[in-house]
């Protein structure tokens, strides 16, 4: 089993950011936590932008499940509150354009204590 430490909310949150002031017009400036929340309460952008990420960790996955063709990797996600559409995403995007499809895609339950 291949066990890799994956996604960094920080630099995810910086990527978010960047990603929403694209698609916006008003160019409003707004944090990684706040493009979160208002994904969640049905901000149409905000939950593009949120579901955009997810398939980009799909295919960065998909990259590294070519390169080593492990039997498992476990994601980590911080701030994933929402596990289940997180991983729904990410498993079809990485099924979708992996050539092994036999890949085990697994959340990790280590929480704050895996980045350690």
């Amino acid at each position: 089993m291949l066990e890799l430490v994956f996604l960094d909310n920080h630099i995810l949150g910086k990527d978010l950011e960047k990603e929403y002031q694209r698609l916006t017009e008003n160019k409003e400036n707004i944090q990684y936590d706040t493009i979160v929340e208002r994904a969640r309460k049905g901000d149409i952008i905000c939950n593009d932008v949120i579901r955009r990420s997810y398939r980009h960790i799909g295919q960065s996955i998909a990259i590294v499940n070519s390169l080593l063709n492990p039997e498992v990797i476990v994601v980590h996600a911080i701030s994933c509150e929402d596990d289940k559409e997180f991983m729904d995403i990410v498993d079809e995007h990485l099924r979708n354009v992996s050539y092994d499809k036999s890949v085990k895609l697994r959340l990790s339950n280590l929480k704050n204590e895996a980045k350690a």
